[in-house]
């Protein structure tokens, strides 16, 4: 852990950028400590239950986005399976409107940017309520994080294509202080 980390259960962003007709532009720094066999794991995300988005890793280790649509939802992969430890880039593209393309890409800190994986998604994207999550996929009962993540996460950068919102801070994230109060609040 690096001295600018601090170590959270979770971190919400009560004002969380809009997703509009442009879609949005997300870019997440990552260092997972366990990304095989865990399930799923949030690193950000604006979701509750099958609606908004997220990013983060699935259980195969492997960097992975999703977004809950009209038509149900819509999740891809991208790259190797993360290696424990080391710092990766998850970039992604989240369409704002239907026949637009979801796309990720990931980038190692050691190694080639895996390519570009997207699909065109059909359907509208069903937005979610609520914050801006670091550290989860979501909050049950809009207070209990749900597939959290295991590792650091930060810095982030979302794109909306008229402005740009980043947080430069790291958050550890540490499943065995998981709560009902976020240890820090954007």
């Amino acid at each position: 852990m690096s001295s600018r980390e601090i170590v959270v259960p979770y971190v919400r962003v009560d004002r969380p950028p809009a997703l509009g007709e442009a879609g949005l532009r997300v870019t997440v720094g990552i260092r997972p400590d366990r990304p095989v066999g865990q399930g799923p794991q949030g690193a950000l995300a604006h979701a509750l239950d099958a609606a908004g988005w997220w990013i983060g890793v699935g259980d195969d280790g492997r960097a992975t986005v999703g977004m809950g649509t009209t038509a149900g939802p819509v999740s891809l992969s991208a790259g190797d399976p993360l290696a424990a430890g080391e710092w990766a880039e998850i970039a992604v593209r989240i369409p704002g409107r239907p026949g637009d393309r979801l796309e990720v890409v990931v980038r190692p800190s050691s190694g080639a940017a895996s390519p570009v994986r997207s699909v065109v998604v059909g359907a509208r994207l069903v937005a979610a309520p609520g914050p801006l999550l670091w550290g989860c996929r979501g909050l049950r009962d809009r207070r209990v994080p749900q597939h959290p993540f295991l590792g650091a996460i930060g810095p982030v950068r979302v794109d909306d294509g008229s402005s740009t919102v980043a947080w430069s801070e790291v958050f550890g994230i540490d499943a065995g202080l998981l709560g009902t109060t976020p240890a820090a609040v954007l």
